[in-house]
């Protein structure tokens, strides 16, 4: 295990890429303010001015109000997704007054800011909307720990003679009630949904209107969200005092019935002006939208504004106003002039155009005139808040104490783990287990830090990736992986779902793709995209710079089933045989679309790893229509070969959230249900197998959260997806897969896909690349990124078969005879690895065969496809390896068809984990010829030994639900038949007549006496009476069997194996808990479950002195320690401890 922990800590080191842009890391402070001092967050609903006495502020253990702060920069900074230098990397002071009678006054922002940019030409209709799509506030903090700053202010500048003074602004009231979204998911919320012949009515109240010669008339503005197969016009009526002057309406297009666009705007406007007779001082108007009598899918209110030039007046009624200015009036030197003013300090002027950088404007007062002005320094101004100190303001809510926290004082890990605190204890788990099995160093931090920090206290996507970005800026070949792990939604504003504490989901924010039932997608490719040049309208075309999963558990429970999983897989690597074993499945319809596509993914794989064996299951081919599915072989075959072990597993075709395949071939009970040992990365190249944000418990879900069995990380779309486009996830991602090196992660290799896509982009092989790559962002990673594949460092050569060398040609050999196969593990030079000690694996693959698809859907026009498999497996053998060399005795049974029977080498070493893996083809296992054999070549086997619990069993013993049993057999000459395709009935154990527990090549191991053991478990046990038979089959169809019974009881107490040596270096002591039994065996299994240790008759406590039975040292790593106790003619074994070594 050690050498295998060194290997992958410097394969990261090496394969870090170099951030080809960063900032300085002078950007990033490196001690947050919120690290010392007393702090209190709180919170600001809309935009404008707040205030709290010093009575509250001493209310919240500010001793010395006048020395407090307000720190912070509202919601709406980071709503571009963009990263700039230009923003704060911490909390800033924002511009704070404290008045004469003790009160702090602030701005504050709400989760929306508007503004004018333009009120004339093409956009006189328009008004800008800047959001935060994930929260409803803006969070600003107190503090007292800096004492209180002097206020910002801007600097003076000279009024320009060539311009007119602005006694004037445009005034903007903006209408929008968010309450639900038509398609759970993107960012289109809108009001509540409304009928054909409805009406949306809006009211506002008109004060100081101030027509120019310029600007003569104000505007509303409307935008309804329209769904229906004919396009519609809407229609606006206005009451009030005003003269309506021109109006103007433009079409929801049509949506045909199947179009994935849910919706459109309707959008529209009304020009009004007032006159003498109507100088609109102070009115009320209502507006009405009216919707036709048509037939609709869907209508909702989307948003409106009233815009209108309003005089600089501030009065009781209104004592603060947002003042907007477009860009044709804001220029530099430009003089804005408020009328009834009556003093100097009557009112102040704030500029709020950046709220990171909010300062008071220099103002002029003129007593004669009684007009207070200022002058705009810079030509890019727009907004300016103007208030009087003097008014009451509304008080913020008060969140709560903030403790200290100093992330950006932090060291940079190799992976982060994002978590809200009711799964604090299972990320921390994983993170150890990160840390103890690879050496990596994980941190796990609590998002409400992260948003503290990064985004002002408001929840926010980008203070993810802002965080993210701190440590990949400061050390981009270490911060590899991101986790987020914990239950999320869609409704990230918990407006239409009830609120509860969740991780964050990116939903795309570009609104014309938000309308998309496809591309409003939900994307975790958005957090991984760190680079400065980062482009939010190009989001398809941006690398990744980080891998970044998700475990979306729903439940803590969930969360600790996965961490279990993980930790399994962390501490003992899988089957050493599954990782080139790749089972492609592909869905019925489409003229044999995704079966081209499934049989494209294994030529891909093939090019890079043509040592692979592909386990093809084309839906046509295994199923007629009309076949019950749940008794189908297509079913039958994917849960055989998953509990065989496979290290990938990739289907093509259609699907839903519940299931793969029309025809519900494997659906998430069943995919739940079904027990492995070997969890395969999933690739479902499929609609709507994530809906991680939609709380679906979709196909992949269930699978990532299956104790036994399922996936540790799968790929799936979180929307609807093309089959025109698929192929490109699919194909990367498998090749990706097969280019694994030594040391890689399930994160590694699907930000290496990503790499693969945009070099095609790159170099022209994507047609229509635009849409294919949004195509890709649909598609996330799920699952745990840091977990590794174990992919081989080894490769290995045959260099004898039957006394031939393979170099010189092809080889026949006799089946039912023994023959070797005798070859070297070799290493990255090609030279023999003598420093490789461990098992070999030799398995021949039956000759391949071939069969026609079937029409299942009675498409016009089909062509049947022809299809050739070679996975069934001839015969296993496991034996040695020895200074890197081998020497296998292969006994084959009778191949039916005969043909090229592909050699297949797995190998590991006991004491690091390294494995190899190589192919050859070329063997031939010929036709049974009698003239060839004698009948001393067709003995039949013998089972010498076969018993439950240990050797001294006898029949009647009491056993628990999980029956350990072992057997010794003499294989006979021709050997043990444990092929998938025996002549008879295989090697196998009956339980009870009514079940067959088979695949027992598996649990054999082969003796230096010629004998073979077997051993093994029996499992789903009830109380009562039971018997098993063993079955032993030679290859030449001869047989042996042996039965036992025993009684199955509840009433054993199971104990448990304890120790507080968890690491050890000299020596660890166990002992058992509660002490039980008269007779007790003590088993040292290291991580790949070889027996290093057994001591029989032992007494607890028992310490051990890290040796093997030999005596020798055992290697640094991971070992599990269990007891075995017999008490009297009962059996059972305790609960295990686990101890590492590393001296």
């Amino acid at each position: 295990m050690k050498s295998r922990l060194i290997t992958f800590l410097l394969f990261l080191l090496a394969a870090g890429a170099p951030a080809l842009r960063a900032y300085p890391t002078s950007y990033y402070t490196t001690s947050s303010r919120l690290s010392s001092g007393h702090w209190v967050k709180i919170a600001t609903d809309a935009e404008g001015i707040y205030q709290l006495t010093y009575d509250q502020l001493k209310a919240m253990g500010f001793d010395d109000p006048s020395k407090v702060q307000v720190y912070g920069y509202g919601a709406t900074q980071f709503a571009d997704n963009l990263f700039t230098t230009r923003a704060p990397d911490d909390i800033k002071p924002t511009a704070t007054l404290h008045t004469a009678d003790g009160r702090i006054l602030f701005f504050g922002q709400g989760d929306v800011s508007v503004w004018v940019n333009s009120v004339t030409g093409s956009e006189a209709s328009r008004f800008n909307v800047r959001r935060n799509y994930y929260d409803t506030r803006s969070y600003y903090f107190l503090s007292d720990s800096e004492g209180a700053a002097a206020l910002p202010c801007k600097s003076e500048t000279q009024a320009s003679a060539d311009l007119a003074p602005l006694d004037f602004h445009f005034h903007l009231d903006y209408f929008e009630d968010e309450v639900q979204t038509p398609i759970n998911g993107g960012v289109g919320y809108h009001g509540a949904e409304v009928k054909a012949g409805d009406n949306i009515p809006y009211s506002v109240r008109i004060r100081n209107f101030r027509p120019t010669d310029a600007y003569s008339n104000g505007i509303f503005n409307y935008f309804v969200a329209i769904s229906a197969k004919s396009s519609v016009k809407l229609s606006v009526t206005m009451e009030g005092e005003a003269d309506k002057e021109s109006e103007y309406h433009t079409s929801a297009w049509s949506i045909a019935d199947g179009e994935y666009t849910a919706y459109n705007d309707a959008r529209g406007s009304l020009t009004f002006t007032g006159s003498e007779s109507k100088p609109l001082a102070d009115t009320e108007l209502r507006f009405t939208v009216d919707i036709p009598s048509v037939t609709l899918r869907y209508a909702a209110p989307d948003r409106a504004a009233v815009r209108y030039p309003r005089a600089n007046i501030i009065d009781d009624t209104d004592p603060m106003l947002i003042i907007n200015y477009p860009r044709a009036e804001s220029q530099e030197g430009r003089q804005v002039v408020f009328s009834e003013v009556n003093s100097a300090d009557e009112l102040m002027v704030w500029c709020i155009d950046n709220l990171t950088e909010i300062a008071a404007y220099p103002t002029t007062y003129d007593a004669g005139s009684r007009t207070l002005s200022y002058v705009l320094p810079e030509s890019y101004t727009r907004r300016s808040v103007v208030f009087r100190p003097s008014a009451t303001y509304p008080a913020p809510t008060v969140v709560g104490d903030v403790p200290a926290q100093n992330l950006h004082g932090s060291a940079t890990p190799d992976m982060l783990i994002i978590t809200v605190p009711e799964y604090l204890e299972p990320a921390r788990r994983l993170a150890e287990a990160h840390t103890l099995y690879q050496g990596l160093s994980v941190k796990v931090v609590l998002q409400d830090e992260i948003f503290n920090e990064f985004s002002s206290g408001a929840r926010d996507a980008m203070a993810y990736r802002r965080y993210a970005k701190m440590y990949y800026d400061r050390r981009p070949e270490k911060f590899r992986y991101m986790l987020i792990f914990g239950p999320c939604n869609y409704d990230n504003r918990s407006i239409e779902v009830a609120h509860l504490d969740r991780v964050l989901t990116y939903q795309n924010t570009l609104e014309r793709q938000s309308a998309s039932t496809i591309t409003n997608y939900a994307s975790d490719n958005y957090f991984a995209m760190l680079a400065d040049d980062y482009n939010h309208d190009n989001i398809h075309l941006r690398a990744y710079s980080i891998a970044v999963g998700r475990v979306p558990a729903t439940t803590p429970a969930q969360a600790n089933d996965y961490v279990d999983k993980a930790i399994r897989h962390l501490r003992s690597a899988p089957d050493y045989r599954a990782y080139g074993r790749a089972l492609l499945c592909a869905g019925e319809g489409d003229r044999n679309t995704h079966l081209n596509h499934s049989v494209e993914v294994a030529d891909t794989m093939r090019t890079y790893r043509p040592d692979f064996t592909f386990i093809n299951v084309p839906d046509q081919l295994y199923r007629e229509r009309g076949i019950d599915v749940a008794n189908s072989a297509y079913r039958d075959i994917v849960r055989q070969e998953l509990q065989r072990g496979v290290g990938y597993f990739s289907y093509s075709g259609h699907g839903d959230p519940n299931f793969i395949g029309d025809q519900h071939q494997w659906d998430r009970t069943f995919a739940a249900s079904v027990k492995y040992d070997v969890m395969p990365m999933v690739m479902f190249s499929s609609c709507d197998q994530y809906c991680y944000d939609r709380n679906l418990n979709c196909l992949i879900e269930a699978m990532l959260f299956a104790p036994e069995g399922g996936c540790l990380a799968g790929v799936g779309a979180s929307r609807s997806v093309y089959i025109s486009y698929n192929q490109l996830s699919c194909v990367s991602l498998a090749r990706a897969y097969a280019e694994a090196r030594p040391g890689d992660t399930y994160g590694d290799i699907y930000v290496r896909s990503r790499q693969h896509v945009l070099q095609m982009r790159a170099d022209g092989k994507i047609p229509t690349p635009d849409e294919a790559l949004v195509n890709t962002l649909i598609y996330n990673l799920a699952g745990d990124p840091a977990l590794p594949v174990y992919a081989p460092e080894c490769s290995a050569v045959v260099a004898e078969i039957d006394g031939r060398d393979p170099a010189d040609g092809a080889i026949e050999v006799k089946p039912l005879k023994p023959f070797h196969v005798k070859g070297s593990v070799t290493g990255a030079d090609g030279s023999t690895d003598t420093g490789f000690n461990g098992k070999v694996t030799v398995r021949i693959l039956a000759a391949p065969v071939t069969a026609e698809t079937y029409n299942t859907r009675n498409e016009d026009n089909y062509e049947p496809a022809t299809v050739t498999q070679q996975f069934v497996t001839l015969v296993d053998v496991e034996t040695d390896v020895r200074d890197g060399r081998f020497d296998a005795v292969i006994n084959t049974p009778v191949p039916s068809p005969v043909g090229d029977n592909r050699l297949i080498v797995y190998a590991i070493d006991d004491a690091t984990g390294r494995t190899a893996l190589a192919s050859l083809s070329g063997l031939t296992v010929g036709d049974f010829v009698p003239d060839d054999y004698t009948e001393a070549d067709f003995a039949a086997p013998e089972i010498i030994q076969f018993y439950a619990g240990d050797a001294d069993f006898v029949s009647g013993s009491e056993m628990q639900a999980v029956v350990p049993v072992t057997a010794v057999i003499d294989p006979s000459v021709c050997g043990l038949d444990f092929s998938e395709n025996g002549i008879a009935t295989r090697t196998s154990i009956s339980v009870d007549g009514l079940r067959t527990v088979d695949r027992l090549d598996r649990f054999v191991r082969r003796n230096d006496d010629g004998t073979v053991t077997l051993a093994t478990t029996v499992d789903g046990l009830s109380e009562g009476v039971h018997s098993l038979t063993l079955t032993v089959v030679s290859n030449a169809g001869r047989l042996d069997r042996s039965t036992i019974d025993f009684v199955v009881v509840s009433r054993l107490d199971r104990p448990s194996v304890e120790t507080d040596d968890a690491l050890a270096r000299e020596s660890a002591t166990f002992d058992l808990t509660p002490a039980t039994g008269s007779a007790n065996t003590l088993l040292i299994t290291d991580s790949h479950g070889n027996t290093v240790r057994r001591v029989s008759g032992v007494k607890f406590p028992y310490t051990w002195d890290l040796n093997d039975t030999a005596g020798n040292p055992v290697a640094d790593g991971q070992y599990t320690v269990t007891a075995l106790i017999r008490d009297g003619q009962d059996y059972t074994h305790s609960y295990p401890a686990t101890v590492v070594v590393l001296r």
